[in-house]
């Protein structure tokens, strides 16, 4: 309760933002406008996370060769 214990807690979605290398072969496009994929994270500690019907926020950032993704989820439950 939080009246006992002076804290609550709210459920958000999650969120990932990524930073890539900008190449031909890859564009703005082809990470802007996702919709409901599902992205696997794997962290160097071993432990690895899902983002089940992840979406791109918004369009993706071209700048200093690097194009910044911001992607939500409603969950991202660890594997």
């Amino acid at each position: 309760m939080p009246e006992n214990t002076g804290f609550t807690e709210r459920q958000t979605f999650a969120e990932l933002r990524l930073r890539l290398n900008a190449t031909p072969a890859i564009g703005v496009e082809e990470f802007s406008y996702v919709g409901e994929d599902t992205l696997t994270i794997w962290l160097t500690g071993g432990r690895q996370y899902m983002m089940p019907n992840a979406w791109v926020v918004e369009p993706g950032e071209l700048g200093d060769a690097e194009i910044t993704v911001n992607y939500n989820s409603a969950t991202s439950p660890r594997l």
